[in-house]
């Protein structure tokens, strides 16, 4: 049975909406998360990477070079401690209750349905299938949020790195 991607687009901003609405410390961790990760990501093999060639072309100190190394180990170190409190504390804390909140909504809307729609196989498995798939529905909008902003991230810097410098 395949699903329109209008109906999948909806169903992700569905859940994504849900996610702000049950918990908008944990989507917003997700973004930020996101964010740092990719921007990381982006120092390291980029910048660092560049300084480190422009100050062999140009003859410069190896001192230089080793200092600039060092602020990027510091720098990830500490990026590493963020995202472990992230997955420590937030995310173990409030995937959850999202989780809740989304079984919650859809058995507060198969409340409002007519019992005679359970007699209908067909929609009595399509309301099963949606309490079992909802992690997972949870999970992908967890991902979407995740794709969208480390994205826009990585467009952001790439674009503004190349633009400000003469490569």
């Amino acid at each position: 049975d395949k699903v329109s991607l209008k109906k999948m687009f909806s169903n992700n901003i569905f859940a994504v909406k849900l996610l702000f609405e049950s918990t908008p410390i944990y989507g917003t961790s997700i973004i930020i998360e996101a964010i740092r990760h990719n921007l990381i990501n982006f120092l390291e093999q980029t910048v660092l990477v560049y300084y480190i060639l422009n100050t062999i072309e140009k003859r410069g100190r190896f001192v230089d070079v080793l200092k600039f190394i060092l602020i990027f180990i510091a720098a990830d170190i500490l990026a590493a401690v963020i995202s472990n409190m992230y997955e420590q504390f937030i995310k173990l804390k409030y995937q959850p209750i999202a989780q809740k909140n989304l079984k919650l909504r859809l058995y507060e809307k198969a409340k409002g349905v007519d019992i005679s729609c359970y007699d209908n196989s067909d929609y009595y498995n399509d309301f099963v299938l949606a309490v079992s798939e909802a992690d997972r529905a949870l999970e992908r909008a967890e991902n979407l949020l995740r794709q969208v902003f480390g994205s826009i991230t990585i467009l952001l810097c790439y674009g503004l790195f190349f633009i400000t410098q003469d490569i």
